[in-house]
């Protein structure tokens, strides 16, 4: 048994604790495995380590709008993954944000929009193609096989559309819901998104199945008390885990130094204190937390390449150059790293209509008033998003003609003869968001979306066996040459939408292509907008191009979807685990969190990081049931 002195919150009884389980890393996927793990086998002591803090009760975990404006940027819940420059992006280095506390990035997804251009998953509920699972060719893994674990996650209680309970769930922990508040231009998004692109309203655009469509988004929102669904509430806290007699033990503040062996079999994690200050590489607290049945990483994209790196697995050379010892030979190890390429701008909105401006300017009195409504009725514009509608996208040949040769053959190999493969989606957003900072008065909206397959891909290494230096990463944004025309098409697509809205009054033109001031293209300002069927296309000169292509390079940035940096794959084609999650060379060590997903997903990712968790915990139990 776990010692009882010690079950919560960083605070170890002596030098070594023990349990059967052990996990590094208190993220998503970590606290799904361990809930389910805990009801299955309730004699099971499960101790997770998470480098963070504890978010229970955290309001600005539960409350849904906050989320969507820098609540926690700068403070110590968030750690910043900085990439190297790239004359890709025009010499800029992207930014990724990575949760750093209980529940990881389901706690806090869109609450740190600190790089420009970029946005994560925002609370929105949305799913992947089917086929995208089935693309990674996994016995157990594909999407009829997951299709029991997909509905376990959630209770879906969107009333407005009949529910297709082939894929959506009744009784899960997940609550997913309209939320509390929706803007009332729909139908003019619907009827624009249908004439520029002949994209159809559907009922149901997350039913794992829609590539082309526009409709309401749910929202991962309690619709009874208005608090966002995050796994460490939803999972642990609403279902009694992780209290005084549960066994599930947690350690926060609690940094994994790198998985200890017994030869070849993981033995336990070595730890220390998770410092203040992210300038501190001090190692303090040292200790050691066996495991006696399992050891399993939940560091998710970053962190787990991290770790594996740290514990002597990967690229034999690379190690060695770090004085690491070799345990394993894995030159998969954070080789490929992908994510989503996004972009946006932002339009002037009529003086007359609802934008959510006010909220995150910090207007005293609407931010007041919503969140007494918050408070006393679980409601009102603080239970929302903002994100109330949103497309998928796939091109026409005349659009696969335009975007090039190359990146038709791209398509051809992961998208054309799949229907349920978008190849761009994105909300309409009822405020103005990026790339540039934040006016100081007026109404806008914004459009932006993203790259849902880009062929390029960044990589993920240390640079230390300290686990506090900085990690080497490069997003790899725009480094594949398939990419950078689906952006100008993406651009000029969401831009004639925006001119189809009655809402439009022009274009906000600091986040918009620097176009020529006698060009067709160049932004305008106007005072009321013609009938969405009367507006004209603009038409875009070779200039007008190079100018998006520029404004592209300037801006685009990372969905903050990180994936892939362990992939599920045979081992002779870089793969760091094996169907069953285990680190291919050694026993009695598993990874399970987004890093593993051999390839990339048209969808935010909360989701499929959900989805891993309750197929790793549906793994881990049959084999200890087995054994």
């Amino acid at each position: 048994m776990v010692d009882q002195q010690a079950p919560m919150n960083g605070s170890l009884p002596s030098e070594v604790v023990e349990g059967d389980v052990v996990i590094a890393g208190g993220g998503t996927t970590a606290c799904v495995i361990a809930a389910r793990l805990a009801e299955a086998l309730p004699d099971l002591q499960i101790i997770i380590v998470e480098s963070g803090a504890d978010n229970r009760n955290d309001e600005r975990v539960l409350r849904p709008l906050d989320g969507m404006f820098r609540v926690y940027e700068g403070a110590s819940e968030v750690r910043y993954i900085q990439s190297t420059p790239s004359d890709h992006l025009d010499g800029r280095g992207p930014v990724v944000p990575v949760g750093n506390i209980l529940g990881g990035s389901s706690s806090i997804n869109f609450m740190v929009r600190r790089c420009a251009g970029a946005v994560t998953d925002m609370q929105m509920y949305n799913n992947a193609s089917g086929s995208d699972f089935d693309d990674w060719q996994q016995p157990g893994w594909t999407f009829e096989e997951l299709k029991p674990v997909i509905r376990k996650i959630e209770t879906y209680t969107v009333a407005d559309i009949n529910r297709d309970d082939d894929v959506h769930g009744s009784d899960g922990p997940i609550p997913v819901s309209r939320g509390g508040h929706r803007v009332p231009y729909a139908e003019d998004y619907f009827r624009a998104m249908k004439l520029v692109k002949n994209v159809p309203r559907v009922e149901d655009i997350a039913d794992y199945k829609t590539g082309h469509g526009c409709s309401f988004l749910a929202k991962l929102i309690d619709p009874k008390t208005g608090h966002r669904a995050n796994a460490a509430h939803s999972y642990l806290y609403d279902r009694g885990h992780a209290s005084t007699g549960s066994n599930i033990h947690i350690l926060t503040r609690k940094t994994v130094v790198r998985v200890t062996f017994d030869n070849t079999r993981a033995s336990g994690l070595e730890v220390c204190d998770t410092p203040r200050s992210p300038l501190d590489e001090a190692i303090s607290g040292l200790q050691v937390v066996k495991a006696r049945k399992l050891v399993l990483v939940c560091g998710g994209a970053f962190g787990s390449p991290a770790i594996l790196e740290r514990s002597g697995i990967g690229e034999r050379g690379f190690l060695q150059g770090l004085g690491i010892d070799m345990v394993s030979y894995l030159p998969g190890v954070g080789k490929e790293y992908q994510d989503h390429e996004l972009t946006i701008c932002s339009y002037h909105a009529a003086e007359d209509i609802e934008t959510l401006d006010e909220y995150p300017r910090g207007n005293a009195e609407v931010k007041a008033a919503a969140d007494a409504e918050f408070r006393r009725t679980g409601g009102g514009l603080a239970a929302s998003n903002g994100f109330d509608f949103a497309f998928k996208v796939r091109p026409t040949a005349a659009d696969i003609q335009e975007m090039g040769p190359i990146f038709e053959n791209h398509w051809k190999e992961v998208g054309l003869l799949k229907p349920d493969k978008p190849l761009y989606s994105g909300p309409l957003v009822p405020y103005f968001m990026g790339p540039t900072p934040r006016p100081a008065s007026g109404r806008y909206f914004s459009l932006g979306a993203f790259l849902n397959y880009p062929a390029s891909r960044g990589s993920v290494h240390i640079t230390s066996a300290n686990p506090h230096v900085s990690l080497r990463f490069d997003a790899g944004l725009l480094t594949h040459p398939a990419d950078l025309p689906v952006h100008v098409w993406a651009y000029k697509m969401l831009r004639e939408v925006a001119r189809r809205l009655p809402m439009y009054r022009g274009e906000y033109a600091p986040s918009h292509p620097n176009f020529a001031p006698d060009s067709n293209a160049a932004c305008v300002s106007v005072t009321h907008n013609a009938p969405p069927d009367e507006v004209q296309s603009l038409s875009y000169s070779n200039a007008d191009d190079a100018a998006i292509e520029r404004w592209v390079r300037k801006t685009v940035g990372t969905a903050y979807h990180s994936m892939s940096t362990c992939p599920m794959r045979p081992r002779e084609e870089d793969g760091v685990v094996d169907g069953h999650l285990n680190v291919y060379g050694v026993q009695g060590l598993k990874v399970a969190d987004l890093s593993i997903c051999p390839s990339n997903l048209g969808t935010n990712t909360t989701t499929v990081a959900l989805i891993i968790g309750e197929k790793a915990a549906q793994i881990i139990i049959e084999e200890m049931r087995g054994a």
